[in-house]
């Protein structure tokens, strides 16, 4: 007989914690300390299942806690959490009231464990999203000097700007190679990553970094994660347009650029894109078609620690 799930919700707040106990009307408010989490550890049930917000980091030290003593953790995003909020009638809104929000919607819709992000993880993840804001400045920049090109002042101001972010940006993808460099299992993930014709170092530590679950769920889960799947929209006898729908806007991105350079350089995806044009699809639908066959495949490449190959598809999913 399988053992029964406790799922224990929980608001996270700067400096305290809002737990929804089972069998308790409501919740206890735990200060967010090393004594504040012993307690919790003490008095969570035999099965618990916590489940907590995204929390712009406040998380961390939870889910870390959690891992650590291997309780199995659920990391919810909060618009999912808001909506069911509304839709069960729950209008207001405060720390003790959305923490049994948080328990309720894991009771209703069982959501599957977070996999935990080690501490090497979590400062490669912070390096590409730095890497990720100086290209934007570099951009900006370069926006802002081509429309001041007759402004000598100002193109000297975007210069040296522009300068500055370079170096910055130099700097930061060295600490990313030399955190690969000091831990050999990511590195061989991302050397594998890397493999695909298309596929950079930067595209590569996106997937390391923004998408842990690579290589551990089937194809249709992997897709649907990331926001390539096509979602049905029919009701009655009308037929809707399929279409693609959230996700992890982080990761497409990353491997649409790699589609774009794999329509050139890569001969499966080029071929698969051609294929679906000539037939009349649009090139909007082709690349979303494209970028869910890479990632299909990169996602069996990283769970049967294998290389590129041009293979027919059938073999690497």
């Amino acid at each position: 007989m399988s053992q029964r799930v406790e799922y224990i919700g929980i608001d996270i707040a700067c400096k305290h914690l809002d737990v929804q106990f089972p069998e308790e009307s409501r919740p206890a408010r735990l200060p967010y300390d090393d004594k504040g989490l012993k307690s919790l550890t003490k008095r969570l049930p035999e099965g618990a299942h916590v489940v907590f917000e995204s929390t712009a980091g406040y998380e961390v030290r939870l889910a870390d806690h959690l891992a650590g003593l291997g309780i199995t953790y659920s990391q919810l995003n909060p618009r999912c959490v808001r909506d069911f909020a509304r839709a069960s009638g729950r209008l207001a809104k405060t720390d003790e009231i959305d923490a049994g929000v948080i328990t309720r919607f894991a009771q209703a819709l069982r959501p599957r464990p977070t996999v935990h992000s080690s501490e090497h993880l979590r400062i490669l993840r912070r390096l590409v999203d730095r890497r990720d804001q100086l290209v934007a400045m570099r951009t900006a920049e370069r926006n802002r000097k081509h429309r001041s090109k007759h402004q000598q002042h100002d193109v000297s101001s975007n210069e040296r700007m522009l300068k500055h972010i370079e170096e910055e940006l130099e700097r930061i993808e060295a600490e990313i190679e030399a955190e690969l460099a000091q831990h050999e299992e990511h590195h061989a993930v991302v050397e594998r990553l890397k493999s695909t014709p298309g596929v950079s170092t930067a595209t590569a530590v996106v997937l390391l970094t923004h998408l842990p679950e690579l290589g551990t769920l089937d194809r249709r889960a992997i897709a649907k994660l990331v926001g390539v799947a096509p979602l049905n929209n029919d009701s009655g006898t009308r037929r809707g347009k399929q279409t693609t729908w959230g996700g992890r806007r982080r990761v497409r991105s990353a491997l649409y650029m790699s589609v774009l350079v794999g329509i050139r350089y890569n001969p499966v995806i080029k071929d698969f894109y051609q294929r679906l044009v000539a037939r009349g699809k649009p090139k909007k639908v082709a690349m979303t078609a494209a970028m869910r066959k890479l990632l299909v495949r990169l996602n069996a490449m990283i769970r049967d620690q294998a290389t590129w190959s041009g293979a027919p598809a059938q073999q690497l999913s």
